[in-house]
């Protein structure tokens, strides 16, 4: 009955709704985005836009932009499904010209690197989550960044996490991972490292 009752949620459920509404009633982009866990993935991400030398990133899911406050790039282009937190993420880095912010659905901008931080798992419906991913290797130019769970296992009402790397692997033969990095238990995530490098 449990498993019938979450099917029926399952199909109703909107990412698009979900988020907009969240951030609405004042949520924010959840607990990724502050602390350990947020100077961990800047870490890591910073390090690797210094070793390739990478000038301009568009990240596919800004959220509040909290996370954003700790990363290093010369441009930033950030894309939500959510006018709600766009409007606040404006704001917020409303004296940084560097930083931009639009509908995700609305870009056609490319950028060197393309970052999607514990965004994939939030997209329940399939045709979004494949959507999402065509969107992520379409507009970004060398490198792609995805910290995220790569394992089938529903976790919960808006957390569906599915196998990534193999679903990448078949439909984007133009791409290779170049590097997975696990994340330490210590740190209380679902998500780890992997990075994707475009082919000559």
């Amino acid at each position: 009955m449990w498993k019938k009752i979450m099917g029926l949620m399952r199909r109703k459920f909107n990412s698009h709704h979900y988020w907009e509404e969240r951030y609405r009633k004042g949520g924010n982009s959840g607990a990724g985005s502050y602390g350990e866990l947020c100077d961990y993935k800047a870490k890591h991400i910073n390090e690797f836009i210094q070793n390739k030398t990478i000038r301009s990133i568009v990240d596919f899911g800004c959220g509040d932009g909290n996370q954003l406050l700790s990363l290093h790039c010369e441009t930033y282009l950030g894309l939500d499904v959510s006018p709600t937190v766009l409007d606040q993420i404006r704001e917020k880095f409303k004296d940084d010209d560097s930083k931009r912010f639009e509908l995700f659905h609305d870009n056609t901008e490319t950028a060197e690197l393309g970052l999607s931080c514990e965004v994939l798992f939030h997209l329940i419906e399939e045709d979004v989550w494949e959507n999402y991913l065509r969107m992520v290797f379409r507009y970004s130019e060398k490198y792609v960044i995805i910290f995220a769970a790569d394992y089938d296992k529903d976790i919960g009402r808006h957390v569906l996490a599915r196998s990534f790397t193999a679903h990448i692997k078949e439909n984007f033969p133009g791409w290779e991972l170049i590097e997975h990095i696990p994340t330490t238990e210590e740190l209380d995530t679902i998500s780890e490292f992997y990075f994707y490098e475009k082919k000559a």
